[in-house]
């Protein structure tokens, strides 16, 4: 598995009869095989990461799954495990100037929640800037990652292997 500080990966090795013959399957057909297997795949990860997502609102727990995004002209897919789009909405939070309704996106503040942040001055409508603690990691990401990365690999090598099969059958 490859790995850097702000992205995972998730690499199959070795199979390489698996892999020849996926490669041996039409563009269409194998993304299809493809895209399946890894939704598939990272679903124990999504999983995961929203049980331990923490919880002040709820809002981040409720976001938490599986999204692709599908290249087609590169023959690419990539399952991702995050927070997904359309779940803002409005909260009420207690500010140094008293109860706001704010609007809240977990798409936007997920990384926030996972890495942390530095104390920092924040100025609310037309009032005086106060200076934020800042906020201590919680991460819950790269835990529930770590926790299912094998089991992830085996699910994606079965889902795999039964796809090439399935779609034999089917022609």
């Amino acid at each position: 598995m490859a790995r850097n500080s702000k992205l995972s990966r998730l690499v199959l090795t070795g199979d390489k009869e698996l892999i020849a013959k996926l490669n041996g399957l039409g563009g269409r057909v194998y993304r299809k095989v493809v895209a399946r297997a890894s939704r598939k795949a990272f679903a124990p990860v999504a999983k995961d990461a929203k049980a331990k997502a923490p919880k002040e609102t709820g809002l981040l727990k409720k976001s938490m799954g599986v999204k692709q995004k599908r290249y087609p002209r590169a023959g690419r897919i990539i399952t991702l495990v995050g927070p997904r789009t359309g779940f803002a909405t409005d909260v009420t939070v207690n500010t140094p100037s008293g109860e706001r309704t704010m609007r809240r996106d977990p798409v936007k503040y997920a990384h926030l929640v996972e890495y942390g942040t530095a104390p920092h001055s924040i100025k609310i409508g037309d009032g005086e800037p106060y200076q934020h603690p800042g906020g201590a990691p919680k991460p819950f990401m790269r835990p529930a990652f770590d926790n299912n990365e094998s089991r992830a690999k085996q699910i994606m090598r079965s889902e795999l292997a039964a796809g090439v099969v399935r779609e034999a059958k089917s022609k």
